[in-house]
């Protein structure tokens, strides 16, 4: 969660999507490997749902690339400008980072073969 605190919306859009997808994938496991509560479950799964629209796309500066453009390389994907992270911005993270993690704290009744 720090990593992705630090970089939202910082370098090049290949970095600003590889910090966007860090976070979808960090939530795609929690909801494939722990046992949560069932509610949690659902929330989580709202919350990924919710990383691909323009408000969390826009807050990783993701702008103008989609994930096909970001990986691709280009002469200007290393100077293409994104406007600093507002500290609005930044707490909208942050609180969403912080509810993933309360949600995926309470694990369910389920027993994990490997805890």
């Amino acid at each position: 969660m720090y990593i992705i605190t630090t970089t939202a919306a910082c370098g090049p859009a290949v970095i600003r999507s590889s910090t966007h997808a860090f976070l979808v994938n960090t939530v795609q496991s929690l909801l494939s490997y722990f046992p949560l509560v069932l509610l949690n479950r659902q929330k989580l799964e709202v919350i990924l749902n919710d990383l691909s629209t323009n408000k969390y796309t826009l807050l990783f500066g993701l702008r103008g690339s989609t994930p096909e453009t970001a990986f691709s390389a280009s002469a200007n994907s290393a100077n293409d400008a994104v406007e600093p992270l507002s500290i609005n911005g930044l707490e909208t993270i942050v609180s969403l980072l912080i509810e993933i993690v309360d949600l995926a704290g309470s694990m369910g009744t389920m027993t994990c073969e490997f805890c």
